[in-house]
């Protein structure tokens, strides 16, 4: 944003880009109008225990087996594919760490966005993420999963 000299913005992010959203509403107050944040979790108790295991327990070939198809083709060093797995490994595993009282700092209104049919995060977490905001609204899509952004892209427009 300094880069690009905006003092405020809107900020709109899906998963990692919003727990971006959320990390720069609390540490940066100023610099956010509004947040939407889809598919955001404060810590790796977000994630479902069958994610969480599967992270910790996944190979590396597992993991390109199921990421190769997607990853291969956007990525213009695909050699570096088993670096990036092993960071997303260990950031899943480990990060965020946002805390109530970060949440509770949020003073932008915050829209938090989720689906009924979440497959990869804990609703109760994520309920409880938009509780304790006191500017936030939150809503549960119908007849979508976490990947609805990528997958049904008309659910959330």
């Amino acid at each position: 944003m300094d880069y690009l000299k905006i003092d405020r913005a809107y900020i709109v992010g899906w998963n990692f880009g919003a727990i971006i959203g959320l990390e720069l509403a609390s540490q940066q107050p100023d610099r956010v109008r509004a947040l939407v944040a889809y598919g955001a979790y404060t810590n790796p108790k977000g994630l479902q225990a069958y994610l969480l295991d599967w992270f910790r327990s996944a190979t590396l070939q597992v993991c390109a087996q199921i990421w190769i198809t997607t990853t291969r083709p956007l990525s213009s060093t695909p050699d570096h594919l088993p670096v990036m797995l092993e960071k997303v490994r260990t950031l899943a595993l480990t990060q965020p760490n946002i805390t109530p009282d970060s949440l509770a700092s949020i003073k932008a209104p915050t829209l938090i966005l989720d689906t009924q049919e979440e497959d990869l995060l804990s609703i109760d977490h994520v309920k409880a993420m938009a509780k304790a905001m006191p500017q936030a609204k939150f809503i549960l899509l119908p007849g979508y999963g976490h990947l609805a952004p990528s997958t049904k892209p008309c659910c959330v427009s």
